[in-house]
C-alpha cells in the first residue's frame, strides 16, 4: 500500500498473478506487514500451503461485510480454483461497478461501500458527473448537488482543459482538470480527498488502481484488509 504525501492512498498497482496465494483465515493480512495477521505465528507456514477457493472467497467477503451470489462468483472465477490478487480485484471491481442502463442513461450503485470505474470513461462529456454520483453512493456524510461540467476548453477530440463544479453540503467547489479524450484525470481523486477533509468527514477516501479504480470510504483498518487481498 503506497500512502501519498497528502494522506490519500491512490497508487496501489494490483498484480495480475502471485505465488502462494493466502488462505481466507488471514484475509486481513497485508502482505507487506504481519501486523494484521490474526493467525498464531506458528500456524503461518502451514496456512500458506492451502490455496484459496470459491468457498474461501465467500467466507472472506462475509467477514468484510460484502456479499455476492455463489453462481455470480463462480462465473467471475471462470473455473479458477487457485485464487490470487487478480481474482480479488475482479470481485471488488464487480461489486463496486453497479449497473448502467444505456437506454435511460441511468447508473445504479452496486454497493454502499465500494465504487469502481474504468479510467477510460465512455461518457466523456459527463465523466465527472458519474464519478461524483459514485462517490456520493459510498460517502453518507456528504450531499453532492448541482453538478456542472464545463467542456468549453476541449477540442472535438475532448483534449484540452475542462472543469467540474458542484455543491457539497451546500458549499461550492470547482476543479480544473486535464482533458485527454476519454481518460479520467486522477487529480480528481486528490481534489475529493480535500473536499472530504473540508467537510470534516470522519473517514478518508481510499483508491486502489489497476485497469479500473476501486474506491472505498471507511475505517483505515478495513481499507488495509481490502488492500491485503488485492496484493496477495
Amino acid at each position: 500500500m503506497k500512502l501519498a504525501p497528502n494522506g490519500l492512498i491512490y497508487e496501489i498497482r494490483i498484480p495480475r498473478s502471485a505465488d502462494q496465494p493466502l488462505p481466507s483465515e488471514i484475509f486481513i493480512k497485508d502482505r507487506f506487514s504481519r501486523t494484521y495477521n490474526r493467525l498464531d505465528p506458528s500456524k503461518w507456514e502451514a496456512a500458506k500451503q492451502r490455496k484459496m477457493n470459491c468457498d474461501d472467497m465467500l467466507l472472506t467477503l462475509g467477514h468484510l461485510g460484502f456479499s455476492m451470489p455463489r453462481d455470480k462468483l463462480e462465473k467471475l472465477l471462470n473455473g479458477k480454483t487457485d485464487i490470487t490478487s487478480w481474482e480479488w480485484y475482479l470481485v471488488f471491481a464487480d461489486i463496486g461497478s453497479g449497473h448502467y442502463d444505456y437506454e435511460t442513461d441511468a447508473w445504479t450503485p452496486g454497493s454502499d461501500q465500494l465504487y469502481a470505474f474504468d479510467m477510460e470513461v465512455p461518457e466523456m462529456g459527463t465523466m465527472y458527473t458519474r464519478f461524483l454520483q459514485g462517490v456520493q453512493s459510498i460517502v453518507p456524510d456528504i450531499a453532492i448537488t448541482d453538478i456542472r461540467e464545463d467542456l468549453s476548453g476541449l477540442n472535438e477530440d475532448f483534449d484540452g482543459r475542462r472543469s467540474v463544479s458542484f455543491l457539497c453540503n451546500g458549499r461550492p467547489y470547482r476543479f480544473d482538470l486535464k482533458g485527454e479524450h476519454d481518460w479520467f484525470d486522477l487529480c480528481m481523486l486528490d481534489h475529493m480527498k480535500k473536499v472530504l477533509e473540508a467537510e470534516n468527514c470522519p473517514f478518508r477516501l481510499y483508491a486502489f488502481e489497476c485497469d479500473w479504480i476501486i474506491l472505498y470510504y471507511g475505517p483505515q483498518d478495513k481499507a488495509e484488509k481490502i488492500s491485503g487481498l488485492m496484493q496477495l
